[in-house]
């Protein structure tokens, strides 16, 4: 597995045990007959828990963006510097 796939699985890794958990969560929460209030206070602990690392893995999908790059412009010749025949040098810019 090379470095930025497994970096890829790293980020990844917190947004989906984040949705496991609250998946499990609210699948317990459904099929249990009568809640009792300690497990009212862990499933909001779990949600808090679950919502965390959600939000931590969104974060770290976010992406940086690049430098521009250099590149040299090649500019037609319009009719008037042909007229004058004068050589069109090439113009540096950068990308936006």
């Amino acid at each position: 597995m090379s470095k930025s796939a497994s970096n890829q699985v790293i980020r990844l890794l917190p947004f989906f045990v984040g949705g496991l958990g609250g998946t499990l969560l609210f699948i317990n929460r459904i099929l249990t007959a009568q809640v009792t209030g300690s497990q009212s206070r862990s499933d909001a602990l779990g949600v808090i828990e679950a919502a965390i690392l959600i939000l931590v893995g969104l974060l770290w999908q976010q992406i940086q963006a690049k430098t521009p790059e250099t590149v040299d412009l090649i500019c037609a010749a319009s009719e008037s510097s042909e007229s004058n025949s004068k050589p069109v040098s090439p113009i540096k810019s950068t990308v936006s």
